[in-house]
């Protein structure tokens, strides 16, 4: 009985040693899943990769004589280009676009100084196709290696339509881009370009291009913009009405706590159509980085150009996303 007694104290004892033990673990943070690591590495390695690759294809260009892709003219330009890469980028990363819809964008990234290049610099032509393939290989290949995916669902359902040219559409976006140059043309676009673009070789296309022969010019912009916000909105609009999705919507009790964003995001952006919201974000898209492209790479790539000048060339070709954007919608609602 003695033996059974002196072995239950230190049974005693070792049970309550462990439940001590049990009841104060040490805490060790959780490693982070593989999964959310690759996401979030994700962008930044993207930013890089599409920055080293334009900066070998440039220098490739270059080095090889076939062309010659322009160069920055200090280190300020050069950092907000690179800071500009960033928001391009996030652009892309944001929309969730796969390989088609980013290589659209970036086509349309590079147009307005295509235009301005060919139109009023005379650059050869294989300067300008060399610009525009390293741009748009530089943004493009990042997300071909990331995605593996041609189009964003549920899109990619209806890929026939997506590259479908409805000529009416091209024509009328032509026509707008059109508008809005011969109206520039016949109003400040001359004095505009003499003061602002400092050694600007040539003008007289201002003066001598029709309203005909400009709906011409901008047949390329027609077709790419159509691919890249009427198709996608029109084929998101026969995906909802082959599947009967219901409109969200309901009456929703406010929350004292809601911020007034929050608020807006629920009242307004929820209840829009599929087709709408895709029209919206596209044609923001286009704007952002059509537009930001048509003012900083003409500020900084191209010698002689003020800000000022620059501003207002990306303004033209802000405007011309915007109102084809709303047209869009017009359409679709008629």
């Amino acid at each position: 009985m003695a033996r059974k007694k002196d072995a239950n104290p230190k049974q005693h004892h070792r049970h309550h040693h462990h439940r001590h033990n049990s009841s104060s673990p040490k805490q060790f943070p959780e490693p982070v899943p593989r999964t959310d690591l690759a996401h979030r590495l994700r962008f930044p390695i993207a930013v890089a990769a599409s920055l080293i690759i334009e900066w070998v294809l440039g220098a490739g260009f270059a080095y090889s004589g076939v062309a010659t892709t322009g160069g920055i003219r200090n280190g300020v330009e050069a950092w907000v280009m690179a800071g500009w890469r960033v928001v391009e980028v996030g652009v892309v990363e944001g929309g969730g676009w796969g390989v088609r819809d980013t290589a659209l964008l970036g086509l349309l990234a590079r147009l307005p100084e295509a235009y301005l290049l060919g139109l009023f610099y005379h650059s050869p032509p294989l300067d300008i196709l060399a610009r525009v393939a390293t741009h748009l290989l530089s943004l493009t290949l990042p997300f071909a290696l990331f995605r593996w995916r041609f189009s964003s669902s549920p899109v990619e359902a209806l890929k026939g339509l997506l590259f479908s040219t409805n000529p009416s559409i091209t024509l009328l976006t032509a026509s707008i881009y059109a508008v809005i140059a011969y109206a520039s043309f016949l109003t400040y676009a001359p004095t505009h370009l003499a003061a602002h673009f400092y050694g600007i070789p040539d003008v007289s296309f201002t003066h001598t291009a029709q309203f005909p022969g400009l709906v011409g010019w901008f047949l390329p912009v027609g077709v790419v913009v159509g691919w890249f916000v009427y198709n996608p909105a029109a084929a998101v609009a026969a995906v909802v009405a082959l599947e009967a999705v219901p409109r969200l919507g309901g009456n929703v009790v406010d929350s004292p706590a809601e911020r007034l964003w929050q608020r807006l995001y629920r009242e307004y952006w929820t209840q829009l159509a599929p087709r709408t919201k895709e029209i919206v974000r596209r044609t923001a898209a286009v704007a952002v980085v059509g537009g930001g492209n048509a003012g900083l790479r003409t500020w900084a790539m191209i010698e002689g150009v003020d800000g000022i000048g620059a501003a207002e060339y990306a303004g033209l070709w802000k405007l011309g996303a915007v109102v084809t954007g709303v047209v869009y919608w017009w359409v679709g609602n008629v």
